[in-house]
């Protein structure tokens, strides 16, 4: 069961009124706290109950609660480091941190399912813009996860960046779980560090990735660029991190290449098939118990009465929750519609994508084959266009956002434009895997042999 509750800022605060809004899960979250004359803001997603939902809005109350504690800057010292030259997204970035440490240290678990990015991040990253999300990564579940799916892209950070980031990271997190006071002047000599050190060169630098990765409304700007470039594969080395299992790489290229995931429409027909008449599909049985109607009624005459006269109809197994399946190359050819069906006869209410990429190899589509007891008709499913990969991270991100359990029918190997992968795209696949509680089943066929032994 869902339990959507609206937010009290005001207690987190110490202090109101405030404004609340609904926002949705993609587009974040924001908060002011309220002055004299001004009406505080509390912005984030409450209408659902997801583990992302949950995570930005304690996000929220930890800012709220750095301020009420006056552990954190005030509005005049924000106004203050931006007259210095200091980008807001600096300011942001290491104070999340911080929010985060301090509620973690309260006994907050919800903190850990933040995501940094949900769409897909550039093949090339500046520097400013690698270095603000890699501090972000700081204690957050799937950090580890996180940095190396950013790192695997051309990010012009050396080993040394690195080194500083961590320390910095450190001290932030110190910061937020002790808790301490702010320094003014140490939080700018800090920002102005890291500014000087990786960009950018105004405090009104935007870049069109800053909207993305930030959920900040920024255009473009030419990041500096360094020649010395860290190779993804020395960075897992040398932090001790295995390449993760869960899925592989078609010919796995130089870890300096990056590919993004090609880009891919949902296709939603019209289900005009009802899964209820499906030839195979499991009866509801009669469950007796003292509701229901009067069927037995010898087992109501005294004394032999047991009260087992009424009866229900209960659905034997009706299995919810959604499966996204691969139908490039060999995984295709075993998706058919009669399989399809023999999943539906099991899970009638499942919903099931199907995904892969266009004979081109430059985009790919997901086609939504079954939803809420109806599916689609054999010649939708026959004549929809497929061919390689292309497309896994995106359909694992749709996959994500559906009901559980998620189970992803597939061989584990990912590809993006033009059917090739890089080291950063099997990162970001194990990423979400990891973070939605995604199950991997190698075929279609394996899926069906659990549903008939359940």
């Amino acid at each position: 069961m869902r339990h959507l509750l609206t937010p009290v800022p005001s207690i987190a605060a110490g202090a109101g009124p405030f404004l609340v809004r609904d926002n949705p899960e993609d587009a974040g979250g924001r908060c002011a706290p309220p002055g004299r004359k001004v009406t505080g803001l509390f912005q984030s997603p409450f209408s659902v109950s997801s583990s992302l939902a949950l995570g930005i809005r304690a996000h929220e109350y930890g800012h709220l609660g750095l301020w009420r504690q006056r552990l954190g800057p005030s509005l005049r010292c924000l106004r203050g480091l931006h007259r210095r030259g200091i980008h807001n997204l600096w300011i942001q970035g290491t104070l999340d941190v911080v929010v985060n440490h301090f509620m973690m240290a309260r006994g907050n678990r919800d903190i850990a399912e933040l995501l940094l990015w949900q769409d897909g991040l550039y093949p090339d990253l500046p520097r400013w813009i690698a270095a603000i999300l890699y501090l972000r990564a700081e204690g957050l579940r799937y950090a580890p996860l996180m940095r190396m799916s950013l790192l695997a892209r051309r990010t012009d950070l050396t080993g040394d960046d690195l080194a500083l980031l961590d320390q910095t990271s450190e001290r932030l997190a110190r910061w937020g779980a002790q808790p301490l006071p702010l320094n003014p002047r140490q939080f700018l000599l800090l920002l102005r560090n890291l500014q000087n050190r990786f960009g950018p060169d105004s405090p009104d630098a935007e870049h069109p990735l800053a909207r993305i990765a930030m959920c900040v409304p920024l255009a473009e700007q030419d990041g500096n660029q360094a020649d010395d470039v860290l190779d993804p594969e020395d960075y897992l080395v040398r932090a001790g991190v295995c390449v993760p299992a869960s899925v592989r790489i078609k010919g796995l290229r130089s870890g300096k290449d990056s590919i993004p995931w090609g880009p891919m429409d949902i296709l939603a027909p019209p289900l005009t098939n009802s899964c209820r008449k499906l030839p195979g599909m499991t009866k509801p049985k009669l469950v007796c118990g003292y509701t229901g109607a009067f069927r037995y009624p010898s087992r109501a005459l005294l004394p032999a009465a047991d009260g087992r006269a009424f009866t229900l109809r209960r659905p034997r197994s009706a299995h919810c929750g959604t499966l996204l399946i691969d139908c490039s190359g060999s995984m295709g050819k075993q998706v058919t519609h009669d399989r399809l069906m023999a999943v539906l006869a099991r899970s009638p209410s499942a919903t099931i994508g199907l995904y892969g990429g266009r004979p081109a190899s430059e985009s790919g589509s997901l086609l939504i084959a079954a939803h809420n007891g109806m599916h689609a008709a054999r010649e939708v499913i026959d004549n929809w266009p497929h061919s390689g990969n292309v497309v896994d991270g995106p359909a694992l991100q749709w996959l994500s956002r559906q009901k559980i359990p998620r189970v992803w029918v597939s061989d584990g190997e990912v590809t993006g434009l033009n059917d090739r992968s890089t080291i950063n795209l099997m990162v970001e696949a194990d990423a979400l895997i990891a973070m939605a509680h995604i199950r991997r089943v190698p075929t279609l066929d394996d899926y069906l042999e659990e549903k008939r032994e359940t």
